[in-house]
């Protein structure tokens, strides 16, 4: 048996009392893992930065988005009784706006940040509808989009795997705030590692506790199996006596150590100070940098793992290490943008693509600091592989392209009607003939069916008499799970976009048959108290609709 939970994080509570437990590291310390919660819509795709209205008042963006899941995470990784492990009870009081699209993208959110263990919220043996925070995921058998949630519990479940029993790589640690706001003026922890973040520095919050019986042989901070190559210090007025003398021996030992904005003035403490201070400010190994100026300054020192050819702010980036084997997930959080940029990897050795979903592997190449064009669709993670030259050949590496070339051909599939047909949760797979569209629309506008949640089926004919070779489909716009089959054959199922298949297998010259289902959420028909805090999605397929290949004209 082990002893596992979570604190009251929300807004900065986690360093204050009250509320909360006045202390993150030494309120978890007692437990086998490290532990959050997300629930009430604290994590928004695109509110990273952006404070809104919530039931808790007004959110404190920054931290929900770039803080409280690294506090948790780095808790994980550098204390050894959790043995590298963080658990994340998730999707609770989302309401029923929350489908699979929102839970995928919450779940690559803490994949990125380091959680490697799930705990999902919730499975509920009353009557339905069930107004204590849902979604929940059966629902008693209402919940249309529960026959398509393994999917995501199994590309979580081999995720963990990966991001589980190695190495995190990281290259700066970061001091919790916790002293230094108790102390005087201070500066929050998450907007240096919003800085990071944002630069693709991966880093962790390192307590003054943990600090404290730290060393830094050979100019590194170790702490448990983590290894920094500097220190970031948030701006403090004062800081425990203790801590800055440690911070002095570090530097001594070559530690580069950050200040952001300034140096302390003076200690936590009614004791004398000022020669303490004297000693830091005069190691050289100390600087002051500009919070804006941080992620620039690291780079131009060397420090970084990984580099784009221009400024992403929102690609989240991770890098894990087993023997053998380099695991690096890079996750595009923008919540409707497309992330095109090239990335240099580090090592040498073959780089392969893992399909969390489909469980496979595609060869992307190989060399020393290989660089990877890299596109992301909004929602959507690319998981990279790096093993030694040679070890490829005893793996089952998928021959041709999983995608299609960035540029090529396309072609507008514009049927003269789409026959579209509808079907509940309780009546799947059953469906009624609802009618035809000659263009694609919005199926919850108000003139359409506003209130119907459950699976929306489109039928078309399209004549094809010239492609050969690789063939995709590409939905474009889709609300928002969807299943397609071609030809009868079932193609696939996506829960997020790029809504893209490889369709080349089932495709024939002649008259093709194309069946799309499209299932939304339950948020239509059950319009409950959690869900008014966000604007809801549209509902159907939107398109545009095409087909993708080098035949095609």
């Amino acid at each position: 048996m082990e002893y596992i939970g979570h604190l009251l994080e929300d807004n900065n509570v986690h360093a204050r009392l009250g509320c909360g437990a006045g202390h993150f590291y030494r309120a978890l310390e007692g437990q086998d893992m490290s532990g959050l919660d997300v629930v009430l819509w604290q994590i928004v795709p695109g509110f990273d930065e952006i404070s809104f209205s919530w039931m808790g008042g007004n959110t404190d963006s920054v931290f929900f988005h770039y803080g409280m899941t690294k506090l948790a995470t780095s808790l994980g990784h550098i204390d050894p009784r959790k043995r590298g492990r963080t658990f994340c009870e998730i999707f609770g009081a989302y309401g029923w706006a929350e489908g699979l699209k929102l839970m995928k993208w919450l779940t690559d959110h803490m994949l990125v940040r380091g959680v490697n263990h799930f705990v999902p919220h919730a499975f509920s043996q009353k009557e339905f509808p069930d107004w204590d925070c849902p979604p929940h995921f059966y629902a008693r058998g209402r919940n249309p989009q529960f026959r398509y949630y393994n999917l995501l519990n199994s590309y979580t479940n081999r995720l963990c795997h990966l991001f589980s029993d190695g190495q995190h790589v990281a290259t700066a640690a970061v001091l919790y705030h916790a002293e230094a706001e108790w102390s005087g003026e201070y500066m929050l922890f998450q907007e240096p590692v919003k800085q990071l973040m944002q630069n693709q520095i991966d880093c962790d919050v390192v307590p003054a506790d943990v600090l404290l019986t730290s060393a830094a042989p050979d100019g590194e901070l170790t702490i448990h199996k983590e290894q920094y190559r500097c220190l970031i210090i948030p701006y403090a007025e004062a800081l425990p006596i203790e801590l800055v003398v440690k911070l002095t021996e570090l530097a001594a030992s070559g530690l580069p150590i950050v200040f952001i904005d300034a140096l302390p003035t003076r200690v936590s403490q009614s004791v004398p100070y000022s020669q303490e201070i004297e000693q830091l400010a005069a190691q050289s190994n100390i600087s002051v940098v500009p919070l804006v100026k941080l992620a620039d300054t690291l780079r131009e020192w060397g420090m970084f793992e990984l580099a784009t050819t221009d400024w992403q702010p929102y690609l989240r980036t991770y890098q894990y290490r087993h023997d053998q084997l380099e695991t690096v997930m890079l996750f595009n959080e923008h919540p409707t943008g497309v992330l095109e940029t090239s990335i240099s990897l580090p090592g040498e050795g073959v780089w392969m693509r893992y399909d969390a979903f489909g469980n496979t592997l595609d060869l992307v190449g190989e060399g020393d600091n290989f660089v990877l064009d890299l596109r992301l669709s909004a929602y959507e993670s690319a998981i990279l592989l790096r093993i030694p030259a040679g070890n490829e050949a005893s793996l089952p590496i998928r021959n041709g392209k999983a995608r299609p070339a960035s540029g090529a051909a396309s072609r507008l599939v514009e049927p003269t009607e789409w026959q579209v047909s509808l079907a509940t949760a309780d009546k799947y797979p059953t469906f009624e003939h609802w009618g035809a569209l000659t263009s694609l629309r919005n199926m919850s506008a108000r003139d359409l069916l506003p209130r119907f949640s459950g699976t929306i089926k489109y039928e078309c004919q399209i004549q094809d008499e010239a492609m050969s070779g690789p063939l995709w489909l590409d939905l474009g716009k889709v609300y928002e799970t969807a299943e397609v089959w071609v030809n009868g054959q079932k193609a696939g199922v996506k829960l997020c976009a790029p809504y893209v298949w490889d369709i080349s297998e089932y495709w024939k010259l002649g008259t093709n048959v194309l069946t799309i289902e499209v299932t939304n959420t339950l948020v239509k028909d059950q319009q409950d108290w959690f869900s008014k805090f966000v604007q809801q999605e549209p509902s159907g397929l939107l398109g545009p609709v095409k087909l993708i290949g080098p035949s095609v004209k």
